[in-house]
């Protein structure tokens, strides 16, 4: 049976056996962190953290995936990625008892209970528990510095992607010999050439489909596999595409790319963007069959199908 634990914490009243392990926990609450990385500046309250983060610089890593191939600079780590391929959740909460593939995915989650929130945005104070969280709140303090294109005059947000539109204005010295269209790197014209060859190189051995580009194939392949490699550190919850995970941490964040032109409303996904679009532009593209009255979305169309009875395709044509 345990001892009593005599050193609690003045702010949150946890309790602890032993001083020093008090005084770790009290630099949650200070935001103490007195181990710094010499290379890139990363500190740490724990030595032992500063010593796992330091493999990051290293040029070696011999712990390869076998499913993969993904390589990682510690055997821990290597265990701990591997969770994603078989499922299992090793890492349990001992607040909650909810488990995780990945220690880091338990450690974000921990937050919730200890409060923590170690990410603090210099212009405005704010602090977040996710550095997700936090990254996505600096492109909102982002937004007021307008980055112009001296040729063209068009505006960025952010000075990387100028720098990406600046490359459409070099000279296009690349020709398609069948379509005359111009490209910049040799790369993008040989992409272009198998639209008009249909060249479909890589064959999936379990359906037969076929893709001119292998970032397609690999994507496809996943579909048979099952793997779920894409994991939100949030929450834990798996995709199989970068994409569809990209989309669902739009929960998380609260981020709304996709902005009305008439109203400025903004929205997480385009399909609710063109949705709302038509109750500015009056456009009812979904057209009852039998009746012919018309409609904003497919819901208000099966709806009304309902309500009326109306088929589905018109009287006539039933026989």
């Amino acid at each position: 049976m345990r001892g009593k634990q005599p050193f609690s914490c003045p702010d949150c009243g946890r309790s602890f056996l032993y001083r020093c392990h008090l005084k770790e926990h009290m630099m949650i609450h200070t935001g103490e962190k007195p181990f710094s990385c010499s290379v890139c500046g990363k500190a740490f309250r724990q030595k032992s953290n500063l010593q796992i983060h330091s493999a990051v610089h290293m040029t070696v890593k011999p712990f390869q995936c076998g499913h993969c191939g993904r390589r990682f600079t510690t055997n821990g780590n290597l265990k701990s990625h591997w969770n994603i391929h078989t499922g299992a959740h090793t890492h349990h909460c001992t607040h909650c008892g909810k488990s995780f593939s990945t220690k880091n995915n338990l450690k974000s989650h921990m937050r919730v209970h200890t409060g923590e929130r170690p990410f603090t945005c210099a212009q405005c104070g704010l602090s977040f528990s996710h550095q997700s969280n936090f990254k996505q709140h600096k492109t909102f303090h982002q937004e007021e510095q307008v980055h112009q294109c001296p040729q063209c005059s068009k505006t960025f947000k952010q000075e990387i992607h100028l720098n990406t539109h600046l490359r459409s204005h070099g000279e296009r010295k690349l020709s398609c010999g069948h379509c005359a269209k111009r490209f910049l790197q040799r790369s993008q014209l040989k992409r272009h050439l198998m639209m008009h060859a249909e060249e479909r190189p890589y064959l999936c051995t379990v359906c037969g489909k076929s893709f001119s580009w292998k970032s397609y194939f690999q994507q496809h392949l996943k579909i048979h596999s099952g793997v779920k490699s894409h994991v939100c550190p949030d929450c834990g919850k798996a995709f199989m595409r970068v994409g569809e995970l990209k989309q669902h941490r739009r929960v998380h964040t609260g981020e709304k790319p996709y902005k009305c032109s008439h109203c400025g409303q903004g929205f997480a996904h385009s399909g609710p963007l063109r949705k709302h679009e038509r109750s500015h532009t009056g456009e009812t593209p979904y057209p009852c069959a039998a009746c012919g009255s018309c409609f904003t979305t497919d819901k208000n169309l099966q709806l009304h199908r309902r309500k009326q009875n109306c088929p589905a395709v018109p009287p006539h044509t039933l026989t």
